[in-house]
């Protein structure tokens, strides 16, 4: 299982592993591997190892979880063996790189004494929480809404709707905005009547962990129930 991502980095001799159990980790989930060293030819300190989750969208939008894998410096010997398993707890909010143009990366970063600083990158899949999955699906497939763009606001992945074109008079935009842990934001925006203005409603949602297939169907049928009326 352990071989399935493994990438290395060589630093004057020593050899850093950083093997993944799998490439892809769920929002609120985790990320479980281990760090392989092997020693070079004279012993070594490494005073940093760092690992640092990082999801990246086209227009620069930068998110970050970091873990570190030891408070003190690490020692290891002349051609000695060491692994350092870990496990990488993923915020919930965590933008998912299954949408849009978000990308994800896991870097390695070794500072080894009277060395410089490298980092190692491995490429890591971050899932969405299935009511998220769940949700945006029903609002393509039920609510018949056509996904225009998922972007960033805030450190929020946001999901912005096309409104239907019989629509385009009664409503300007609609928008989902997750914030992890079971909790979005439903945004409509709507012509002002007589006016060159929008007017704006916002609705609060906690999914949780229990029936979140129930309830993120409920916002569905909601979201419908708005566009008709």
């Amino acid at each position: 299982m352990l071989d399935r991502l493994k990438a290395s980095l060589q630093l004057d001799g020593m050899v850093v592993d950083t093997v993944l159990q799998v490439g892809d980790a769920i929002q609120g989930g985790s990320l479980a591997g281990e760090v392989q060293l092997t020693g070079g030819a004279a012993d070594q300190t490494i005073n940093r190892l760092e690992l640092t989750l990082v999801s990246i969208n086209s227009d620069s939008a930068f998110y970050q979880a970091t873990l570190s894998l030891s408070e003190d410096p690490i020692e290891i010997k002349a051609r000695e063996h060491k692994n350092l398993p870990f496990t990488m707890e993923i915020p919930s909010w965590f933008p998912s790189t299954y949408y849009g143009s978000f990308r994800g990366s896991l870097f390695t970063h070794v500072d080894i004494e009277f060395s410089f600083d490298s980092s190692d990158i491995d490429k890591v899949v971050v899932e969405p929480h299935p009511a998220l999955a769940y949700l945006v699906d029903q609002m393509e497939k039920e609510v018949k809404l056509k996904r225009r763009v998922v972007e960033h606001e805030g450190r929020y992945q946001s999901f912005q709707y096309d409104q239907p074109e019989e629509l385009e008079m009664k409503l300007a935009s609609i928008s989902i905005q997750y914030h992890g842990e079971g909790k979005l934001i439903l945004e409509f925006k709507r012509p002002k009547v007589d006016e060159f203005a929008l007017e704006e409603s916002k609705f609060d949602y906690v999914i949780g962990t229990q029936e979140w297939k129930e309830k993120t169907g409920a916002i569905a049928r909601f979201v419908k129930e708005k566009i008709d009326s």
